[in-house]
């Protein structure tokens, strides 16, 4: 009878999801369980991600607006709200969603950093650098501050960041996504296979990642989607 509960449905989902990257076995599991509790908000939420990993955006921007109307104060429907509408192009949207989730928890981890990337998209430097550096999370404020001191042209603080990024963290997604937006595609490249071997969870992001949009045209990208089996 367990199989027939939607949240057993929803954990197996992410779990393909997340662990085993069994993208369709992932679909199944939640589509199973959105067949079952179509207003489960929580599921809604998770079914989200996955459409967001596989690149279907307006699919996964419909599923978390609906999860907002279901759980209108729930933070992370409005974190995730701002973080598909960046990679969708809607930068206002994207930026009302992340405010809301300032005003809801002003000490909210990367939510001033998906601001700032906002502003860089807008090509807005200035004010992406404002908000990198009153992001909470040490990690992302320096993450955003390598992205904007490059788009600054401060190439000293750009590289000073990236290298601090490099010693002290394992986080070789992220450095991929800061090589291919400085236009250092090989590195990007190299870094990119690292986080394959790692089963870095940032590879799940990766589809339409705009800071990965300087590399999307080199045939190693798609190669690359082929390996995570990912839609081309």
């Amino acid at each position: 009878m367990t199989r027939t509960l939607p949240d057993a449905h929803k954990v197996m989902g992410y779990i393909k999801r997340t662990y085993d990257w069994d993208w369709s076995g992932a679909d199944e599991s939640f589509r199973r369980a959105l067949e079952l509790e179509p207003g489960n908000a929580d599921v809604i939420n998770r079914a989200s991600v996955l459409a967001w990993t596989l690149g279907r955006f307006g699919e996964t921007i419909k599923l978390i607006r609906r999860s907002i109307e279901l759980d209108p104060i729930r933070v992370s429907g409005y974190f995730f709200l701002g973080l598909y509408t960046y990679y969708a192009g809607l930068l206002e949207e994207s930026q009302t969603a992340s405010r809301k989730v300032l005003e809801l928890n002003p000490q909210y981890p990367i939510a001033h950093k998906n601001i700032g990337l906002v502003y860089l998209e807008k090509g807005k430097p200035d004010l992406a650098l404002t908000e990198m550096k009153r992001e909470t999370e040490p990690f992302w404020q320096m993450f955003g501050l390598a992205l904007v001191y490059h788009k600054l042209g401060k190439k000293k603080e750009a590289d000073n960041k990236l290298a601090q990024l490099i010693k002290e963290n394992n986080a070789a997604f992220q450095i991929a996504e800061i090589y291919a937006y400085r236009g250092e595609t090989d590195k990007a490249f190299e870094w990119l296979e690292r986080a394959y071997v790692q089963h870095d969870a940032g590879l799940t992001g990766m589809k339409g990642d705009p800071l990965l949009r300087n590399i999307e045209k080199d045939p190693r990208y798609i190669t690359f989607l082929k390996k995570m089996k990912l839609p081309l």
